[in-house]
């Protein structure tokens, strides 16, 4: 580490969460955990496959 990352490292608090929220719940992301939709949107992971769960079934039960 050279003299001015150490610098900034020192003056930057660490964040457990980043200021991104995600699009769907509304609730902060983990930086290591975020992911993006096809709009490039932020969002959970867990969130987003119960989102194309929703969408299926609604699909679903308009076909029938």
């Amino acid at each position: 580490m050279n003299r001015a990352d150490q610098f900034v490292s020192e003056k930057i608090p660490k964040r457990k969460f980043s200021p991104l929220l995600c699009r769907i719940c509304g609730q902060p992301l983990a930086v290591e955990a975020c992911k993006t939709d096809d709009g490039g949107k932020a969002i959970h992971e867990d969130c987003y496959v119960l989102k194309l769960k929703l969408e299926q079934a609604s699909k679903d039960a308009h076909e029938s």
